[in-house]
């Protein structure tokens, strides 16, 4: 797995004087099971964020292309049963 981390170490006033993070992006390449191990790390973030909400990005790609009906149906239902508002952008590969 390749990760990429990022800190803002900015003052947050009632803090020790060590600063600490106030944000924190990390970006990684997973397989299926690194990705069902990361998500209790992921939740973890989610308890501390902001709001108790975290933002997830995720790319995948496919040389011969998603099927639209899988997509809907493997991907696109499930993240709507739980209640997670998607924004998507499928590249076709034609310009």
């Amino acid at each position: 797995m390749v990760t990429n981390r990022t800190c803002d170490h900015s003052d947050s006033g009632n803090r020790p004087a060590q600063p600490w993070p106030t944000a924190y992006r990390v970006e990684f390449a997973a397989n299926r099971d690194q990705v069902f191990k990361a998500f209790s790390a992921v939740a973890n973030l989610a308890d501390e964020a902001s709001e108790g909400r975290i933002r997830i990005t995720i790319e995948a790609t496919q040389p011969q292309g998603f099927d639209p009906a899988w997509l809907r149906n493997a991907v696109e239902e499930p993240l709507d049963e739980a209640d997670i508002v998607t924004a998507t952008n499928q590249d076709t590969g034609t310009t």
